[in-house]
């Protein structure tokens, strides 16, 4: 569906407002996480590089998730063998 609507060329899709929307969302669930992302933008916006399209995003996020639930899980398997 995202790709249908940015053939069409709406403006909340090429103005990047999708993008900011999504950061805002992202924010009220991980805020560690968007404050190095957002730096990461700024610094590209600084460099005059392009931003990272939506599914970049949201790709780095789930990737993010999974690496947290894998992390939580390792260590309550360490503290049992610790006992």
């Amino acid at each position: 569906m995202y790709t249908d609507v940015k053939r069409v060329n709406l403006l909340e899709i090429q103005n990047k407002y999708s993008l900011y929307n999504l950061i805002r969302v992202i924010k009220k669930v991980d805020l560690i996480f968007i404050s190095f992302y957002k730096l990461y933008l700024k610094k590209k916006i600084r460099k005059k590089m392009n931003i990272s399209i939506l599914f970049d995003l949201i790709k780095l996020f789930r990737n993010h998730i999974q690496i947290n639930r894998a992390e939580s899980k390792a260590l309550s398997h360490t503290a049992f063998v610790m006992l």
